[in-house]
């Protein structure tokens, strides 16, 4: 199906058609991800990932930004798990208590986590 040149409002039902996938006969819809910048379809190839572990090999820390991003600016999200006597996760926080993308890498010590 093709849209027209120009149409500025779309219904739902108009809309529905559009993301379907004739040759799989599926509805398909993008993941897209903010982080505090840049608006990006969300799949592996698209976050840098860091990951900082404990004296058992656990990880800690866990940091996700756009490719590229530098460990010093704020535009991280991070993650810290704790584990209980059995190397069990027991909880996972985020910097600041904010899934935001607005965190510093290299400061993961220095945040608060909730």
């Amino acid at each position: 199906m093709t849209k027209p040149d120009v149409k500025i409002k779309y219904s739902s039902q108009e809309i529905d058609n559009l993301g379907f996938d004739e040759d799989f006969h599926l509805p398909i819809t993008e993941g897209g991800g903010f982080d505090g910048v840049n608006i990006q379809r969300i799949n592996a190839s698209n976050m840098s990932i860091k990951i900082e572990y404990d004296a058992n090999d656990n990880p800690i820390y866990l940091g996700f930004a756009s490719p590229g991003t530098a460990i010093t600016t704020a535009l991280w999200q991070i993650r810290k798990l704790t584990f209980d006597a059995n190397n069990n996760i027991t909880s996972m926080a985020y910097a600041n208590g904010s899934p935001n993308f607005d965190s510093i890498w290299n400061a993961r010590d220095e945040l608060d986590y909730s």
